[in-house]
């Protein structure tokens, strides 16, 4: 077995101090840039990894972030994800990915956060009373993405859901449609809030002209939305979600193309503008960006004793309706 390279050997190689090899890596601004980037391209050619048993030890603190997700196949989770792992190491931390295969995080997932000593849990999947409870008696922040969370104990960054459903019923009636519908495969509190909000500004256009189809994330609904679609000549659809948007679309064309054409189907999130391989959509989008830097910009002050971990963020961040010309 090969020896673990040290900041020994490195100081060997250059002729200089262990020190000086240990300031340099660490960014001290004591250490010329000269010498930062000679022993960092060192480290680099010796394969040098950095202990961080060692400097969690010294300092007191991991650097990892425990972020939880429940799909991989699910294109938000893909590029929240993506973003959220970025910035953290812009911002010094290490994210460990953590996969929960339920709608509610439970207890029985956390073991991945306390083995790695984890400072914080970043979660886009809704965590359970138990959960909440647990990681504020240990002192682990919580930020929770995406779903607004009635509890003291959480901090959460969201768009303004229910404001983003009265936006696209809103468009509804601008665009003068004769039938809406609204459908989701979510179980989530965060769906119920688009749902309210939508129908809440379509009460004055009547129960026969605004439909709800709803069921969870295994059912195949494909055969109930074309039904009620073709039954009820809906010409205007607001997705829970752009990945559930695109599976409606697909479902139409598949079924008829003469209707995909009069009907109008608008998703939330805006992940179009995130990746070039998924079909672009009329959403409800933020900046994901934002999302993700509001939660870190929070922890950081938080760890560095700016402001008091008993203050919770409760943060919506701004939103707007992206409209596309449905391709026909």
């Amino acid at each position: 077995m090969n020896k673990r390279v040290s900041m020994k050997d490195i100081a060997t190689e250059l002729n200089i101090t262990v020190d000086a090899v240990c300031k340099a890596l660490h960014d001290s601004p004591r250490i010329s840039k000269k010498t930062k980037d000679m022993v960092n391209q060192k480290a680099k050619e010796l394969g040098y990894i950095k202990n961080y048993s060692a400097s969690t030890l010294k300092t007191g603190r991991t650097n990892f972030i425990a972020v939880f997700i429940n799909s991989f196949l699910n294109p938000y989770f893909a590029v929240v994800t993506t973003k959220l792992l970025q910035q953290l190491k812009k911002k010094g931390f290490i994210g460990i990915l953590c996969f929960c295969d339920k709608h509610v995080l439970t207890a029985s997932y956390l073991q991945q956060v306390f083995t790695n000593n984890c400072e914080a849990v970043i979660s886009l999947v809704e965590p359970n009373e138990e959960v909440i409870n647990i990681l504020s008696d240990s002192n682990v922040e919580l930020y929770v993405l995406g779903i607004r969370i009635q509890n003291d104990k959480v901090n959460y960054v969201v768009s303004d859901d229910y404001e983003g459903g009265r936006l696209v019923a809103k468009e509804f009636k601008k665009g003068q449609y004769k039938k809406a519908m609204f459908i989701t495969d979510s179980l989530s509190g965060t769906s119920d809030i688009r749902e309210k909000g939508f129908l809440d500004e379509l009460k004055e256009v009547g129960n026969d002209r605004v439909f709800v189809l709803k069921d969870n994330p295994e059912t195949d609904m494909s055969k109930e939305v074309i039904k009620m679609i073709a039954r009820e000549n809906i010409d205007f659809i607001f997705c829970f979600s752009d990945y559930l948007a695109n599976k409606v679309r697909r479902w139409i064309l598949s079924f008829d193309n003469v209707i995909y054409k009069r009907i109008k189907i608008v998703g939330y999130d805006y992940i179009y503008h995130y990746s070039d391989s998924y079909d672009e959509i009329s959403s409800v989008g933020y900046s994901i960006k934002d999302l993700c830097n509001t939660a870190l910009d929070d922890f950081i002050l938080k760890r560095d004793n700016k402001i008091s971990i008993e203050n919770k963020i409760k943060k919506v961040i701004p939103f707007k309706y992206y409209n596309v010309e449905q391709s026909k």
